[in-house]
C-alpha cells in the first residue's frame, strides 16, 4: 500500500509558543510501513514542548514495539525526564500514534486528547476516545453532547 502523508501545525490565537511535536517516518522495516506520532505539549504547565518531543522520540525509538507499548514508553521517558529535573516537574502532553502496515492494516496508540481520525469513502469518523474530565461526564450521562463544548472543565485532560 502506498501512503501520503503530510502534516502542520499552528499556534493558535491562545498561545505564544506551540507545544507540538509530529513524527512522520518510514518504519525500520522493508515492506512500505509508516509509524506516524502527533504528541500535543499541555499548554499552561510547565515544558509543555520538551514533553511533546521526549515522547515522540521515545514512542519512535521502541522498535518493533505494538502501539500501545510505544505509547507506554512515551509516558514513561516524559515521567522519568521530569523527576529527573524539578524544573520539568508537572510537565505533560497528549499522544496519538498510528503504526500502518503496507498491507493496510493500523495499530493504533492514544492517550489525552489528540485525536486519531478514519477517512472512508467520503466520511469521517473518530476513531479515538478523549481522555478528558467531560468525556468521562458524557459516557456516564451526567453532561448531554451539548454541554461538551461550553463546559468549564472542557480542556482536563484526565
Amino acid at each position: 500500500m502506498k501512503y501520503i502523508w503530510a502534516s502542520g501545525s499552528h499556534v493558535g490565537r491562545v498561545r505564544s509558543g506551540n507545544e507540538d511535536s509530529v513524527f512522520p517516518r518510514r518504519s525500520g522495516s522493508t515492506d512500505g510501513s509508516l509509524l506516524v506520532a502527533v504528541a500535543d505539549g499541555m499548554g499552561g504547565h510547565v515544558a509543555g514542548e520538551v514533553a511533546s518531543r521526549v515522547a515522540i522520540d521515545a514512542a519512535t525509538e521502541a522498535s518493533e514495539a505494538e502501539a500501545a507499548d510505544r505509547v507506554t514508553a512515551a509516558n514513561e521517558a516524559v515521567s522519568d525526564k521530569a523527576a529527573a529535573d524539578p524544573q520539568l516537574h508537572g510537565m505533560g502532553t497528549t499522544m496519538s500514534l498510528a503504526d500502518l502496515s503496507a498491507g493496510g492494516h493500523v495499530r493504533i496508540g492514544h492517550v489525552g486528547d489528540s485525536r486519531i481520525y478514519l477517512l472512508r469513502d467520503g466520511a469521517l469518523s473518530q476513531v479515538t476516545t478523549d481522555h478528558t474530565f467531560v468525556a468521562a461526564l458524557l459516557e456516564s450521562g451526567q453532561i448531554t453532547a451539548d454541554e461538551v463544548d461550553t463546559h468549564p472543565k472542557r480542556h482536563y485532560v484526565t
